[in-house]
């Protein structure tokens, strides 16, 4: 050790690992060294968490062109390489959860929305009875349609015989009012006021539920 002090080897390396690293222009002085793999191992670790943290940096020590400065004669490509794979698996997986749930959003989306087409149908009317939507009020005869959320109400003395879309069948009384509306498995009637009488169809899959508005 006295014979290296002497000739300066050792001055030079303890004067070496001593100074500061200011930036990314002494990581790139570096960078010959680190991929030798001269490096004390204090400052490889400080070179492989800036080339992690600096795209410029890591450009750089794979030879291309950034900020106007190329490394020459040398590539540090084993340290690179299982950077850029790690940098590949995690884009694949990130891909794949997002994709993941897209695909959850899209199938939420389409069952929640329901069928699509008419929700129910007038079959027999004695009297008057009423479309009520977000279009505004429509005077209803026998065959017209009714949409999603589309309120059906019958005058005074008025009743009807409405047919749902899934086959069920509703007996409107006089100044009764209710609509439908369905996901791809279940049928909800929401009655607002009135009474009604409801022959519900067999099914195999889902529920008819009635829900009752009550007024305090």
């Amino acid at each position: 050790m006295w014979q290296r002090l002497q000739t300066g080897e050792g001055v030079e390396a303890a004067t070496s690992a001593l100074q500061p690293i200011r930036g990314c222009a002494d990581i790139r002085s570096l960078l010959p060294a680190f991929h030798q793999r001269e490096l004390p191992p204090a400052r490889a670790l400080i070179v492989e968490d800036h080339l992690r943290a600096c795209v410029s940096c890591r450009s750089y020590a794979v030879g291309r062109g950034v900020d106007s400065a190329t490394s020459v004669n040398w590539r540090m490509e084993p340290a690179s390489r299982g950077f850029q794979w790690s940098f590949v698996r995690l884009s694949v997986a990130t891909a794949t959860v997002a994709l993941l749930v897209a695909l959850v959003w899209t199938g939420g989306k389409w069952y929640f929305a329901g069928p699509p087409g008419s929700r129910a149908r007038i079959d027999s009317i004695e009297g008057q009875a009423y479309g009520i939507g977000a279009a505004g009020e429509r005077a209803l005869k026998v065959g017209d349609e009714t949409g999603e959320g589309e309120f059906i109400r019958t005058a005074a003395d008025s009743h009807a015989k409405v047919r749902l879309f899934e086959g069920s069948e509703v007996e409107m009384n006089q100044r009764a009012e209710f609509a439908v509306s369905a996901s791809r498995r279940d049928t909800t009637i929401h009655l607002d006021q009135g009474s009604i009488i409801v022959r519900a169809a067999k099914r195999h899959t889902g529920i008819c539920t009635l829900v009752l508005r009550i007024a305090w």
